[in-house]
């Protein structure tokens, strides 16, 4: 989910209108096996790997819209299942007493700071914004703790000599700074929309104390390292990379794989790169240049490359968000009525799987440009979903369902769930590229 003063209200339905959503059985779909293959990277120690880098099995709760993976705080360890979000980059769990549940919190749902005999309060304030209104922001403090994940435990730790000023970050050359974690007061809105806290795999400059500092500007200097940077530090593993595959709709797991390459999950023998684009020079954003869409109706081309557009690619957000013409001619296209503020189309549409959409990008110089293709069905909830607003049906009982193509003025353009099922991504931090290919899957 981008965060941190986005128009996140305008882009967001999952936090607009405060999805609440329920079990929905899918609908199964035909797509390709995942077959057995070899992973790039290495590995240390006893925690889950394959083969190499640090293999994290994400949980697709698609009526939820969001993907979860399962992490532990403090010593001893106090466990969470917490969405997986490249627009942020803190790694937050809720605090004791939030007013978003509270005086009923479920029991273990908290994160208590006083129960983890390993934990360090920084007394730095953290302030994670969502959107533009008090309503999605979550206070709390940063603290040095103990991070557990499939087996690999991130400890405090001094960073000493890591630098990496070519890729846009700092130099720490003098500095000690230990992975954070956050925790902080969940409001009711987010707690009522089943946003419980986040796995942040954005930039070291998309974090809240960087982004929302309490005193002055913007320092760098208060920013630490992220947490696919502290497993690399650590030893576990070799690239600062991260490699994404959420499957298809109707797939229940995925895989988030921190420090290598699964060459099993997409289609072809290589993939494409593009560049990240930097704010002011500096990394802040999973951002590149889409350059065009086609709808594989008669070869319209919904952007060409003249117009082409900025993107976030954005693991925390369930849908793709697009310029509003662009919106509006998808949703045209399948007879789309508006429902709640939100498209819908005749379920029967998922039945399309003749159809889709292309997705191209600028190429990395010298090289072919990235291009995948993303089936309607794909584009399209299962009936039912999301159920804050319940079921649609057309005046004539013919079900309805929500189509995940969504119009924003802009100027924050994002590709969330219904682009990144299609597709395998590798975020690569020190390359400053985002590679595509083709998922295996669909």
């Amino acid at each position: 989910m981008k965060g941190h003063n986005a128009v996140q209200t305008a882009v967001e339905p999952a936090l607009t209108s405060l999805l609440r959503v329920c079990v929905a059985a899918l609908i199964l779909t035909a797509c390709d096996p995942v077959s057995a293959g070899n992973i790039d990277s290495a590995h240390k120690g006893a925690w889950r790997s394959r083969a190499g880098g640090l293999s994290v099995s994400i949980a697709n709760d698609l009526p939820h819209q969001r993907y979860l993976a399962n992490i532990t705080l403090g010593t001893p360890p106090q466990r969470f299942s917490l969405t997986i979000d490249s627009g942020s980059t803190d790694v937050w769990a809720p605090a004791v007493n939030s007013t978003g549940c509270a005086p009923s919190c479920p029991a273990g749902f908290l994160f208590n700071p006083a129960s983890s005999s390993s934990i360090v309060d920084l007394h730095e304030v953290f302030n994670a914004t969502y959107g533009l209104t008090p309503d999605l922001q979550v206070v709390g403090e940063y603290y040095n703790d103990t991070v557990g994940i499939e087996g690999a435990e991130i400890h405090n730790m001094t960073v000493r000599g890591f630098s990496s000023d070519h890729v846009g970050f700092h130099s720490l050359l003098d500095a000690d700074r230990f992975l954070q974690i956050a925790v902080g007061n969940i409001p009711p809105t987010l707690y009522e929309a089943g946003y419980v806290g986040f796995i942040g795999l954005g930039s070291r400059y998309a974090e809240a104390i960087f982004r929302n500092p309490q005193a002055g500007p913007p320092n760098p200097n208060d920013t630490y390292p992220t947490i696919y940077d502290q497993l690399y530090l650590q030893g576990y593993t070799v690239r600062r990379l991260f490699s994404l595959w959420l499957g298809p709709q109707a797939a229940q797991r995925g895989e988030l794989l921190i420090g290598g390459i699964d060459r099993s999950k997409f289609k072809g023998s290589r993939l494409r790169s593009t560049p990240v684009l930097l704010s002011d020079g500096l990394f802040t954003d999973w951002a590149v240049n889409l350059t065009s869409i086609v709808d594989s109706n008669n070869e319209t081309e919904l952007i060409s490359e003249s117009d082409g557009i900025e993107v976030i690619l954005d693991s925390g957000a369930p849908n793709m968000y697009l310029p509003v013409a662009v919106a509006n001619a998808v949703a045209a296209r399948f007879n789309a009525t508006i429902h709640s503020g939100f498209p819908y189309v005749d379920c029967a549409v998922r039945n399309l799987w003749n159809e889709s959409l292309s997705f191209s990008f600028s190429a990395v110089e010298g090289h072919l440009s990235p291009h995948i293709t993303v089936p309607i069905p794909e584009v399209v909830y299962p009936f039912g979903d999301p159920t804050n607003i319940g079921e649609v049906r057309a005046t004539d009982g013919t079900p309805l369902c929500y189509l995940g193509v969504q119009g924003t003025p802009g100027p924050i353009y994002l590709l969330g769930h219904t682009f990144q099922r299609s597709a395998y991504l590798v975020f690569d931090p020190d390359e400053l590229t985002i590679s595509l290919a083709q998922a295996v899957g669909c």
